[in-house]
């Protein structure tokens, strides 16, 4: 009896967190889980520190397309190792700098199926609307950077679950893409996604700058 009479003592409910059977419906569930998506874009794409499982030192994004070419000369072995192996291309699939923009890269498509996924069928919104748009964008960005670089990388246009196994897009079973389809596949959803998002007002627009709108999506397609 002592030890079962206190065990409703030891269901508390967890601080800090919202359930999600209660989240991701109304527009400020939408935004919220947009901050989220351009957090993982930034941080996963364009560089994380240490203590977010980065690298710290360097933007593995802006090495890959830097260093990767015959107009640049890495130099100094002490502290630029990885760079001097991205400029004369003998590195192998060890290597940090593409393993953290590769699991980066997913790690934001990641954040941007979350909202895709959980507001595309329910957009009943200009604001959900607009969200859903971003995130499109911002995945179709990674999968330029995964086509470009690794080829018919894996293609996940939806939150995984435990039993998932993704293939290389060219060889899935269910809907195979060559490189050049997967290529296409962003520029289509960059098009689509526009009719939702907001036109920069012009060059003094700074929060136009700073976010995906209909200029971005155009470029990019």
């Amino acid at each position: 009896a002592l030890t079962t009479s206190c065990e409703d003592q030891l269901d508390i409910e967890q601080k800090g967190v919202v359930d999600i059977n209660n989240f991701y419906k109304t527009d400020a569930d939408a935004e919220a889980a947009l901050v989220a998506a351009y957090e993982g874009f930034m941080s996963n794409v364009f560089g994380r520190q240490p203590d977010m499982g980065g690298p710290g030192i360097y933007t593995p994004h802006k090495l890959i397309l830097n260093e990767m070419g015959d107009d640049i000369l890495a130099e100094n072995s002490q502290d630029n190792e990885y760079g001097i192996k991205l400029n004369q291309f003998y590195f192998d699939a060890e290597l940090d700098v593409p393993n953290f923009l590769y699991s980066g890269l997913y790690a934001s498509v990641y954040t941007c199926n979350l909202v895709i996924d959980n507001f595309k069928d329910a957009a009943d919104t200009p604001v959900k609307k607009r969200c859903v748009a971003e995130a499109r964008v911002m995945r179709a960005y990674d999968y330029f950077l995964l086509a470009n670089l690794w080829g018919t990388p894996p293609f996940v246009d939806h939150v995984l679950t435990a039993s998932d196994q993704p293939y290389n897009c060219d060889k899935d079973p269910v809907n195979p893409m060559t490189h050049e389809q997967l290529l296409e596949w962003c520029a289509s959803e960059c098009e689509a996604a526009a009719t939702d998002l907001d036109e920069r007002k012009g060059v003094d627009d700074k929060d136009g700058a700073a976010k995906v709108t209909k200029g971005f999506a155009w470029a990019m397609a």
